[in-house]
C-alpha cells in the first residue's frame, strides 16, 4: 500500500513537473527574436552537415519544408517553434521581395533572391510579436471574407427579387468541376517548374501558383475581375488570375489571389462564396475532402496560415495531397504536417 501511494505521489509530481517545464519552455520561446531563429536554423544545419548558405536554393528549400523534419528536429534537441516561425517570416518577406523585384525588372531571368537581407526591424522582433501580428492579420482576412460573402449573397438575393423573362436554353447550362482532369494535372506536373504559369519556389513558395493551376486544369475558369496589364502582381481578391503580358519579354501579370495563401482563401471562400470546413486532426479531414478539394494548412507556432495544397486521395482512410514547395505528388498529411504543430481547413469544389 505504502508503495503505490508513493508511486502515484511520485508520478503526480512527474506530471506537474512536466507540465511546468513545457509551460515555461513555451513562455521563453515567446521572448526568443527572429535573429535568434535565423541563428537556431544556421546551428541546425550545421550539425546535421548542410552547409547551405542563406538565401540559396538549398536553404530556401529547407526552409519550405520544414514542417516535415519536426520530429527530427525535436529529437536533436532544437526549438521547432522556434525555427518554423523564423522560417514562415524570411519566407514572407523574401516573397515581398520578389514581388518588388517584378515590378522593376525588365525580364522574368532578372529576378533573384540573391541579394535578399531579412531586415534588421524584423529580426529584432520577438517570436510573440510575430504571432500576435499574425494573428491580427488572420483576423482581418475572416473579417473581410465574411463581408465578401454576405455582399455576394445579398447581390443575389436582389437579383432574384426582380422580374425577368423567362428565357429557355436548348441544351442545359452546366457547369462542373472535373475531378479526374485535376487529378491528371497533378501526375503530369507535380515536379515541373510550369513556365506557362510562372514559378515562385525560389522566391516564397510556388504553393498556391500550383493549387490554382490544378483547379484551372479542373475547369474552374479564370477570372480577369480587375485586370491590370501590367507585369508582376496585383492586389486583387475580386478576381483570379495569370496571363501573359504582350511585349513584355514573356512575363505576366497575376492576381495575389492566385498565389497568396490569403488572398486565395478570401477569393473562393468570400468571393465565389465556397464551403469552408476547419479540423484538427487529419482523420477528420479525410471524412470531407475529395480529390481536388483545396487544402490550406495553419501553423500553430506562427499562428498563420502558410501553406496551399490539393487533396490528391483519401488513402487507407487518410488524405494525401499534391503541392509544390516542397514538391509532392501525394504526401501523406499525417507524416508531412503533423496535428501537434498544424491545422487544417478544405475549401470545397
Amino acid at each position: 500500500m505504502k508503495k503505490t501511494l508513493l508511486s502515484i505521489l511520485f508520478a503526480v509530481t512527474l506530471s506537474l513537473f512536466v507540465s511546468n517545464y513545457g509551460s515555461a519552455a513555451e513562455s521563453h520561446t515567446k521572448d526568443l527574436s527572429i535573429k535568434q531563429g535565423e541563428e537556431e536554423v544556421r546551428n541546425y544545419l550545421k550539425i546535421s552537415h548542410k552547409n547551405y548558405k542563406i538565401n540559396s536554393d538549398a536553404y530556401i528549400s529547407f526552409l519550405q519544408g520544414i514542417n516535415e523534419q519536426s520530429d527530427e528536429i525535436e529529437k536533436k534537441g532544437f526549438n521547432f517553434v522556434l525555427m518554423e516561425v523564423y522560417s514562415t517570416t524570411y519566407l514572407e518577406e523574401l516573397e515581398k521581395y520578389i514581388q518588388t523585384q517584378e515590378k522593376k525588372a525588365k525580364s522574368q531571368a532578372d529576378v533573384s533572391a540573391d541579394k535578399f537581407k531579412l531586415p534588421n526591424d524584423i529580426k529584432k522582433e520577438t517570436v510573440e510579436d510575430i504571432q500576435e501580428k499574425n494573428i491580427k492579420i488572420d483576423k482581418e482576412i475572416e473579417k473581410e471574407t465574411k463581408k465578401e460573402r454576405e455582399k455576394v449573397q445579398n447581390q443575389k438575393i436582389n437579383l432574384l427579387s426582380q422580374s425577368y423573362p423567362v428565357i429557355t436554353f436548348a441544351t442545359p447550362v452546366r457547369s462542373g468541376y472535373n475531378r479526374s482532369a485535376a487529378k491528371r494535372y497533378m501526375v503530369n506536373n507535380w515536379k515541373s517548374t510550369n513556365s506557362s504559369f510562372g514559378y515562385f519556389g525560389g522566391g516564397g513558395g510556388d504553393c498556391t501558383n500550383y493549387a490554382s493551376q490544378v483547379l484551372l486544369a479542373g475547369g474552374m475558369n479564370m477570372d480577369t475581375s480587375g485586370l491590370i496589364y501590367r507585369p508582376g502582381w496585383h492586389k486583387n481578391t475580386k478576381g483570379w488570375h495569370n496571363v501573359s503580358v504582350p511585349k513584355s519579354h514573356g512575363r505576366r501579370t497575376y492576381s495575389t489571389s492566385w498565389t497568396v495563401v490569403g488572398d486565395f482563401y478570401k477569393y473562393w471562400a468570400g468571393t465565389k462564396r465556397h464551403k469552408v470546413y476547419n479540423f484538427t486532426s487529419p482523420k477528420a479531414v479525410s471524412k470531407y475532402a475529395r480529390t481536388g478539394d483545396i487544402l490550406q494548412i495553419y501553423s500553430k507556432s506562427s499562428k498563420k496560415w502558410y501553406h496551399t495544397a490539393i487533396i490528391y486521395d483519401i488513402y487507407k482512410g487518410y488524405p494525401r495531397f499534391s503541392a509544390h514547395s516542397k514538391h509532392h505528388l501525394y504526401a501523406h498529411l499525417e507524416r508531412e504536417a503533423k496535428p501537434k504543430h498544424y491545422k487544417y481547413r478544405i475549401i470545397k469544389f
